[in-house]
């Protein structure tokens, strides 16, 4: 059985925003639903369009799953405490964490950029298939993905067609302890072994966007991380167990 895709929809920022806000407020699941299928249709005219962009947010954010309730707790508590948090951090880790196919493509784009400063979307998209293999939803379903990063401005244009870079070369600070551990947090739910080489979490491709300034010091005092020593030199972090 083939692998779904799941990120299949242009998401655009301002609903991710809307939907962490309502939750901050504690307000129901029925409730936030019918404020999206509202606030969706100033763009999304046809019903079905509301309702598969709303299933894409809802698995990140609002459906019964037990790997990501830590993660959605944590974003809700960080931002409540302080609401000037670039939400886009937290956008970015929750689809990463959600989505396997997000997470591939975010990690294509970021080696791409790392080695040649752009990447076109035709390399994306040959890369992409042969880890999820030809299907007929593969390419629309990348190309929303792309521009996604591209609404959310985390990608600009190239002068080059159907070409992108960075946006404006510039990384997302991600500063304070806790944000810096939320996301490294979500980027190991991301990876099927759960864990990194502590030396390579700047340069993950798969957060590309940001440029995370924290010390092994400050991962050692994280509820949810734990450090391990393999070889001399080599520290890998993980999750620690029950902190899903």
């Amino acid at each position: 059985m083939s692998k779904m895709l799941g990120f299949d929809r242009q998401i655009k920022k301002e609903w991710l925003d809307m939907t962490m806000e309502l939750l901050i407020e504690g307000k129901s699941t029925q409730h936030i639903r019918e404020q999206q299928e509202r606030f969706m249709a100033l763009d999304l005219p046809g019903r079905d369009a509301r309702r598969k962009t709303r299933l894409v947010i809802s698995r990140m954010w609002l459906d019964n799953n037990a790997k990501l309730i830590t993660l959605r707790k944590r974003a809700l508590e960080a931002l409540k405490e302080n609401p000037e948090i670039d939400t886009r951090i937290f956008h970015w880790g929750m689809s990463i964490a959600t989505y396997a196919f997000f997470r591939d493509i975010a990690t294509i784009i970021g080696k791409l950029i790392a080695l040649q400063g752009y990447f076109k979307v035709s390399q994306v998209h040959d890369r992409i298939s042969k880890i999820w293999g030809e299907r007929s939803t593969l390419t629309r379903a990348c190309s929303r993905v792309i521009q996604t990063m591209l609404m959310w401005k985390v990608i600009e244009s190239t002068k080059e067609p159907k070409s992108y870079t960075s946006f404006e070369k510039l990384r997302i600070a991600v500063e304070g302890k806790h944000v810096a551990q939320w996301l490294i947090h979500s980027l190991l739910l991301s990876r099927e072994n759960g864990s990194i080489a502590a030396e390579e979490i700047r340069r993950s491709p798969e957060l590309f966007p940001f440029s995370i300034e924290i010390g092994l010091d400050s991962l050692l005092v994280s509820n949810g991380i734990k450090i391990s020593h393999r070889g001399i030199k080599t520290d890998f972090i993980s999750l620690k167990e029950n902190n899903n």
